[in-house]
């Protein structure tokens, strides 16, 4: 049995993208021409799936790299982002960011002070790095740091 995928409206928008966007998308990382194909415009999330702008539905195996954790669109995770827009959103001076990083102090993980990131890949590279670096000390294993 073949599945025929539609991409009529996503063809049109990377035509459109291509005028404003080096490649047409934000990172070479989405252009998909390594398996042959225009790149999906992705118009919503619910749960493990992504729709695209065509109505074509899609297993989200890439989970936004990591911090989807719950799935798109989660219930409680919606309603905490709506609990914590509702006192402003961005302000750029110091917050109450404090408290999360006293929680992850009292995690017993032995951190003293740390630096809040806003940046999600400087995120996950420094949290991967961590866990190598953890590893290698709990388990006396050699490993690398990135």
């Amino acid at each position: 049995m073949t599945t025929s995928v539609t991409d009529t409206r996503s063809s049109e928008l990377y035509r459109r993208a291509l005028n404003v966007l080096p490649g047409g998308v934000n990172s070479p990382v989405r252009a998909m021409r390594a398996i042959g194909r225009d790149p999906i415009f992705v118009e919503r999330g619910v749960g493990a799936e992504i729709t695209d702008v065509d109505g074509n539905i899609y297993v989200d195996y890439v989970c936004s790299w990591g911090p989807l954790i719950h799935g798109h669109a989660h219930p409680d995770v919606i309603a905490a982002i709506t609990e914590s827009a509702a006192g402003g959103t961005t302000y750029g001076a110091p917050t109450l960011q404090t408290r999360a990083t006293r929680l992850v102090r009292s995690s017993g993980n032995g951190a003293g002070r740390s630096r809040n990131w806003g940046m999600g890949s400087c995120v996950t590279i420094h949290a991967i790095n961590a866990c190598i670096n953890c590893n290698r000390f709990v388990c006396h294993c050699p490993g690398r740091g990135i």
